[in-house]
């Protein structure tokens, strides 16, 4: 973890002295994208930054994977790898890059698609877990629906509408208190591959205090279990927005469950929220994702 830090902390300082040089973004550089390592909004230059030392890291554990044939390197070299791909993909479509920029992202995304992909079953399960909740959890708390849209789909559902429904567009709010939410869950991750036979001690830990027994489940693989904790936790407090993001991710982890309710709750878990608020009824949370996740395309 040293090592990481140490390369992690040069790419930066390497970047920095080539955007001294060279303007790679334009626009405002307000916070409003999203990078898979930070639990907060980013600007344009900070993402850039963030691809570059994740790109070092990705390569570090990389060499290591190869090195030594060790499952937590080979976890680290697939969520640092995976995070950069999607983050150039924001940076590209979205990050206000300037010609220069858009050069250095993409020679970054042709080396990095180019490394192997060839991961164990576990590897792939954990990193799903880890990519798709940090996602969800960032934008169950970022991003805000618009709230004339909340109302209409709110009662399009009571109204039992099947037709396609605009979702509508989201306005990004930074949180003012740079809060962080997503340790216990990647450390939970690691400590699956590090030191399962600790697993079941991990909410003991500093870092997994706000851990749950369904968060324990899900990533030992027991989807029902887990879905039936994040349901509980919903009943009890709708607000719970980790129970919210569990939910999609058990779903997700469930073949017997509805696939558009794990994809509402994936991809649009801010208006699946809204609109649960919006009703103030017993409906169940699932079918109403199911309902939501059906209008994606829309």
């Amino acid at each position: 973890m040293l090592a990481e830090a140490l390369v992690h902390e040069f790419m930066h300082t390497k970047l920095g002295g080539l955007m001294h040089l060279f303007t790679m973004t334009d626009g405002p550089g307000s916070p409003c994208l999203y990078a898979p390592w930070r639990d907060d909004p980013r600007p344009a230059s900070g993402l850039l930054q963030g691809i570059y030392a994740f790109f070092g890291i990705a390569d570090f554990w990389r060499r290591e994977r190869s090195w030594q044939g060790d499952p937590l390197a080979e976890y680290e070299y697939a969520k640092a790898r995976a995070q950069t791909v999607e983050a150039l993909g924001t940076a590209q479509g979205d990050g206000n890059l300037t010609d220069t920029g858009r050069l250095f992202a993409q020679r970054i995304a042709d080396e990095v698609h180019a490394w192997p992909d060839d991961l164990a079953e576990e590897t792939r399960y954990l990193l799903r877990l880890a990519t798709d909740g940090h996602r969800a959890g960032w934008r169950i708390r970022h991003r805000r629906p618009d709230p004339a849209t909340v109302v209409r789909l709110a009662r399009a559902w009571e109204a039992g509408a099947t037709g396609p429904l605009a979702l509508g567009p989201f306005e990004v709010l930074p949180d003012p208190q740079t809060r962080v939410w997503s340790t216990g869950r990647l450390g939970l991750g690691r400590w699956r591959i590090a030191a399962p036979d600790r697993f079941a001690q991990a909410r003991q830990t500093d870092w997994g205090g706000a851990l749950t027994e369904a968060d324990l489940a899900l990533y030992a693989g027991d989807a029902k279990t887990a879905t039936i904790g994040f349901l509980t936790q919903i009943d009890k407090d709708p607000e719970a927005v980790d129970a919210w993001t569990g939910l999609g991710l058990a779903l997700g982890s469930d073949r017997m469950a509805p696939a558009a309710a794990a994809a509402a709750l994936l991809e649009r878990p801010e208006v699946v929220l809204a609109v649960y608020r919006q009703i103030r009824s017993n409906h169940s949370p699932v079918d109403l994702a199911a309902w939501i996740g059906s209008q994606l395309d829309n």
